[in-house]
């Protein structure tokens, strides 16, 4: 709308503040059920109202002196001054009085008072001054969500069809968010005709990329190049490739989802007082998007679909894919939940697995895979129009909303009878199948274990055992299929744990694509002071095919001696920066293992022994 406000000296902008009438003594989705007069008032009572207001600018900026409008037009003017909302609800109430009062007659004068004003604004409207652009905004403002509101909403769309179509004075541009235009196209019986009317805002790659560079060079006294050279000079490149790729994608290339990550990480590197947002910036970056993504998602329908956050919700700790017969089984437990009666019971509507898998995608929760083509919801209104729904469709969750729920990389084809669906806490699917009850039993035993563990080489198969137990139970989630390997070194055998990288998100994800760290070496060392050789030893195995991430678990104290960083970093150096060694001894081992009883599933702390190690050897 700035962009057509900018373009155009003769434009009008309209900010309806009266979207439907909240005071009539009968309903007017009655009334308009009784009469379809009802709705065919209300449109003319829309043109109406901008006709006027366009005559009205015309008489402000001169383009017509007064004497020539006609007594029966001028008054409808206040002294050459027309309010929208009044002078709508005024010419809309007299007509409604006629249709309540059944009086065909006067309902038909009435309506001449529309014409008139329409006629003499075409005959008139001789020059490109006198040829309006009305962009009407911000209807959202005033919105309430009704049926009665989505009535007044199909009347706008209709009267601006209208004039579009027959209109040279009048060019109205009616702007709308996508949830209020799908409660339009469920009621509105002639959508076909209005669709052809409509187009979508859409964004690409370089539009949101110059808006991002725009900003980020104007406090610039020598400006920068707005062609991916500003972004690049701010943000740091992830796996060789600039890093907005990665961040357009998800959020879905939505402008103002772009401008919150952007801000979200850059809000993170000055805390850190980097010179550049990193690549732990914007990972770190990707949970908070991620939360607020899901709780705007919600908000955004809530109109449509009222408390739709309870329903995502119970995707919780899930699989990211479901089969059709998926969805059957996690339908029928959520139609079994008490409260979904009470708070959505809009649900029931949707409660078939075409139909709930229609509505995931209309909101752009999720995507729908058909033979091997994945399908997600665009921006604009063609973009809720839904793909075939088959027997071997499968419903993708989006990676935004599967970040934020925690979904696991899995398709889910079925769902136990025993299997109780989780909002918040700890998913019941932990490692080995195990209950929630016996998740923690483990855990508590996990850390009682490493209590007992006494430094020395007679027990280090001991430590060896307890260190791989709280992999298992504390990193599931990003660190997969835990490895043992025993191998001879010294006349003694020693075990480390190799692990699979699987993270898709935050600080494990960074080291991935910082370090390469496709697997994740975890070297045991049941003693408290560390040797020269161990980290020679770690640096060793960090090979390009394994990775550049080395975890080496000790018994001491890693601040003890500032020796350790210095061979963590002239390993680091050996290897052209592209490995890391991180220590952690008891007291980190038995903070994962707090957390995770706890149920929360963070990477802070990990990410701060990252943290001291660079700030160390850097």
């Amino acid at each position: 709308s700035f962009h057509l406000e900018n373009k155009s000296r003769s434009h009008i902008r309209i900010v309806p503040e009266v979207v439907c009438p909240m005071f009539m003594e009968v309903s007017i989705l009655t009334l308009a059920k009784e009469n379809s007069r009802v709705f065919t008032s209300l449109v003319a009572s829309f043109e109406y109202a901008i006709c006027c207001r366009i005559l009205s600018s015309w008489i402000e900026q001169g383009l017509i002196d007064d004497y020539e409008v006609p007594k029966t037009v001028s008054k409808e003017l206040d002294n050459g001054e027309f309010d929208f909302d009044d002078g709508l609800l005024a010419f809309f109430d007299d007509l409604i009085a006629a249709i309540e009062q059944r009086d065909e007659r006067r309902w038909r004068k009435i309506s001449k008072r529309k014409k008139e004003v329409y006629s003499f604004l075409e005959s008139k409207c001789e020059t490109k001054r006198q040829e309006f652009t009305i962009l009407i905004d911000s209807i959202d403002d005033s919105w309430d969500g009704t049926d009665e509101a989505v009535l007044f909403l199909r009347a706008l769309m209709h009267a601006c069809v209208e004039l579009n179509a027959n209109s040279r004075a009048a060019r109205p541009y009616l702007f709308l968010r996508e949830n209020m235009f799908d409660r339009v196209r469920e009621t509105e019986t002639e959508f076909a005709r209005l669709e052809t009317w409509v187009e979508s805002l859409e964004w690409s790659n370089p539009s949101l990329l110059a808006m991002i560079e725009k900003r980020l060079n104007r406090p610039l006294n020598t400006k920068l190049p707005i062609d991916g050279t500003t972004w690049n000079h701010f943000f740091e490149k992830i796996e060789d490739e600039p890093s907005w790729k990665k961040v357009f994608s998800f959020c879905q290339t939505k402008p103002r989802d772009v401008l919150a990550y952007s801000e979200f990480a850059i809000e993170l590197a000055q805390h850190r007082n980097n010179t550049r947002v990193k690549i732990e910036d914007l990972q770190e970056a990707r949970r908070r998007f991620a939360d607020n993504r899901l709780k705007d998602l919600a908000d955004e329908y809530s109109e449509n679909f009222p408390r739709l956050d309870y329903i995502l919700n119970l995707f919780f700790g899930l699989g990211d894919k479901y089969t059709i017969n998926g969805l059957v089984s996690l339908i029928a437990k959520i139609v079994a939940d008490p409260k979904v009666g009470h708070l959505c019971p809009w649900f029931f509507d949707f409660a078939t697995p075409e139909r709930f898998a229609e509505l995931l995608y209309r909101i752009g929760f999720a995507g729908l895979l058909n033979e091997g083509k994945l399908m997600s919801r665009s921006m604009g209104s063609s973009g809720s129009k839904v793909p075939e729904v088959t027997s071997s469709t499968l419903v993708c969750v989006h990676e935004t909303f599967s970040l934020a729920l925690g979904l696991q990389e899995l398709v889910i084809d079925r769902l136990e009878d025993e299997f109780s669906l989780k909002q918040t806490g700890i998913i019941t699917d932990v490692p080995g199948g195990v209950s929630f009850d016996e998740y923690v039993r483990s855990l508590d035993e996990a850390k009682h274990k490493l209590e007992l563990v006494q430094p020395g080489d007679d027990h280090c198969e001991d430590f060896e055992e307890v260190v791989g137990e709280i992999l298992k139970l504390c990193f599931f989630r990003w660190l997969g299929n835990p490895e043992p390997k025993c191998r001879n070194h010294s006349g003694r055998v020693i075990r480390d744990w190799l692990t699979s990288n699987i993270a898709r998100g935050g600080f494990w994800e960074a080291m991935r694509q910082r370090y390469n760290a496709l697997s994740v070496l975890w070297e045991c060392k049941n003693y408290e002071k560390l040797a020269p050789s161990d980290f020679l030893q770690t640096a060793g195995y960090l090979t390009p095919e394994l990775g550049g991430l080395g975890i080496i678990a000790f018994r001491g104290d890693r601040s003890e001696k500032k020796h350790y960083f210095e061979h963590i970093q002239r390993a680091s150096h050996q290897k052209q920066g592209n490995c890391i060694i991180l220590l952690v001894n008891d007291q980190d081992l038995k903070t994962f293992v707090r957390q995770s009883i706890q149920g929360r599933y963070t990477d802070n702390h990990i990410r701060a022994i990252y943290d001291e190690v660079v700030r160390h050897i850097s």
